[in-house]
């Protein structure tokens, strides 16, 4: 998207679309209940502060404790959360700042408590999220309204909106959420004027200029990182989201690679013939001109010719690992694919010797002597041997 669109506001009364994705384009949203404890966590977040806490008993080095357990912070009135749209690898938000710098706050604990929560959950190691939030900064209401509409609509096949896992139904009066603020879109276009808005209206070239770029449409997630794929869902009569399974596709057919076997068989063959021909050539050569040694015959060595001076080693190339954020560590895999084993991770600023270099992996050598590949975009190649 556009440099320009990517953009931080730290000024009150603003609009932001706030998006971001899993380190790798992994499913940052595994089953149903990862979607109910991240909305959860913006319900805890954006409603007032329950003034009776629960106690809780604590079991530490076999004593039995009973108190308060620490309250997660609550931004009520200084951050507002307009629209939401989940997809199992990316989040899509829609905040209205109140109080100036909130909202960097607000979205940086949001991040860290869903990870904590994740990583635990599915023992995962390293970040979860690929690298800071994003941000667009929304000029004025014409803009806010297309960008409700556009993480608000069905997707291309017709589908019905409300089975979207998103904050439609809130929008058009079957579900009910306090801390889903509708006001200032239903101010300006009614339930029903909005619902039409929504899933009958045609952006003119004006309006598709507006949203040009605006990451809305997403990767599928890659099919080993996802247990099913919520794509859908539909309102219980409790407001609750109920996922439906999709199956992953089954007409996926290999690449024919006839050409590449063809060549490598060829080689093979050629290279077994001139191999066959040196048999026989040497086998003539001592069966007529070899003399036969007797028990007594004594052999003397040769004089061994001088080995040319090899020259100076051929130098090294390093590369340096550099992540968006300091404190992400990148992963090292088995193969070059994102469907290869993690076998390692590589801290931000690690130094490792580069075997090869590639358009989209580059393969290091590490500590112990192994083999591993890094995604190329990750890693800075030290020039200076090149």
């Amino acid at each position: 998207m556009p440099a320009k669109l990517l953009r931080r506001v730290a000024e009150e009364g603003t609009f932001s679309h706030i998006y971001n994705n899993g380190v790798e384009n992994i499913a940052i949203f595994k089953d149903r209940q990862d979607f109910e404890v991240f909305l959860g966590f913006l319900k805890d977040y954006l409603s007032p502060v329950s003034s009776e806490v629960p106690k809780k008993e604590f079991t530490i080095e076999g004593r039995s404790f009973r108190g308060t357990p620490r309250q997660p912070k609550n931004y009520l009135g200084r951050v507002e959360l307009i629209a939401y749209r989940l997809t199992p690898t990316h989040f899509h938000l829609i905040l209205h700042q109140n109080t100036p710098d909130s909202l960097g706050n607000f979205i940086r604990s949001l991040c860290t408590r869903y990870s904590i929560y994740f990583n635990k959950k599915y023992s995962h190691s390293g970040a979860l999220f690929n690298g800071p939030y994003k941000s667009v900064y929304i000029k004025g209401i014409s803009q806010l309204l297309h960008f409700t509409r556009y993480l608000h609509r069905s997707p291309d096949n017709g589908e019905d909106p409300v089975k979207i896992y998103t904050s439609y139904p809130e929008y058009i009066g079957q579900r009910q959420s306090s801390w889903v603020k509708t006001n200032a879109v239903l101010s300006v276009k009614g339930v029903d004027e909005y619902k039409d808005f929504v899933e009958k209206y045609q952006l003119n070239q004006e309006e598709r200029d507006i949203l040009e770029g605006v990451p809305f449409d997403v990767k599928a997630p890659h099919k080993e990182e996802v247990l099913y794929a919520p794509d859908t869902v539909s309102a219980s009569s409790h407001g609750t989201p109920e996922l439906s399974h999709k199956a992953p596709p089954t007409d996926l057919k290999p690449r024919p690679r006839i050409f590449e076997y063809g060549l490598a068989m060829g080689v093979f063959i050629v290279l077994l013939s001139f191999g066959l021909n040196n048999v026989r050539v040497s086998q003539a050569r001592y069966s007529t001109n070899s003399p036969v040694l007797s028990e007594s015959t004594s052999i003397m060595p040769s004089p061994t010719a001088a080995l040319p001076p090899t020259g100076s080693p051929e130098p090294k190339i390093m590369v340096t690992v550099k992540t968006a954020d300091a404190s992400v560590s990148a992963n090292i895999r088995k193969e070059p694919s994102f469907q290869a084993e993690i076998i390692g991770m590589a801290k931000n600023g690690e130094v490792f010797e580069s075997v090869s270099i590639g358009p989209e992996w580059n393969e290091i050598k590490l500590n112990d002597g192994s083999i591993g590949f890094i995604l190329s975009k990750l890693v800075l190649i030290d020039q200076t041997n090149i």
